[in-house]
C-alpha cells in the first residue's frame, strides 16, 4: 500500500483541471454573452452554463476523489528493509554515517560466505 497524503491535499488541482478539461461550458457562456448583446435576453441565461460548468466539475473530482480513496484501502505500516536508508539503523550509501560500508557476499570467499568489509584492495579493478 501507498503513504497516504493528508486529506483533502490535491483535491483544489484535481478541480482545476477537471475544470479546465470541461472547457466546452465556458465557450458555451461565452457565446451566449455576445448573443446577449445584440439580442438582449435576460442576463440569467449567461450564468447557467458557468454554473452547470462548475457544478459538474466539482461533482466529477469529488466522485474520482471518493473513488480513489476507497480504493486505496488502509495504511499498513511495513518495516523498512531498504539497506541504504539512514533511518534502518545502518551505513548510508556512502558508509560514513555509522560506521563501514559492509557488502553481503554473493560468491564464496576464501571458503567462507557471509558480509565482508570492503577494503581498497577489493574496490580497485584488475583489469
Amino acid at each position: 500500500m501507498r503513504r497516504r497524503a493528508p486529506a483533502g491535499t490535491g483535491f483544489f488541482l484535481s478541480f482545476l483541471i477537471n475544470f479546465i478539461f470541461r472547457y466546452e461550458w465556458g465557450i458555451l457562456a461565452v457565446l451566449l454573452a455576445v448573443v446577449r448583446l445584440f439580442l438582449k435576453f435576460p442576463l440569467v441565461i449567461v450564468f447557467i452554463p458557468l454554473i452547470i460548468w462548475v457544478i459538474h466539475a466539482l461533482v466529477v473530482t469529488t466522485v474520482f476523489s471518493l473513488i480513489a480513496r476507497w480504493a486505496s484501502g488502509p495504511f499498513e505500516e511495513r518495516p523498512n528493509i531498504n539497506p541504504y536508508s539512514t533511518k534502518n539503523g545502518k551505513s548510508g550509501a556512502s558508509g560514513s554515517v555509522n560506521g563501514p560500508l559492509t557488502v553481503e557476499a554473493t560468491e564464496v570467499r576464501d571458503g567462507v560466505s557471509g558480509v565482508f568489509e570492503a577494503s581498497a584492495a577489493d574496490t580497485d579493478d584488475k583489469a
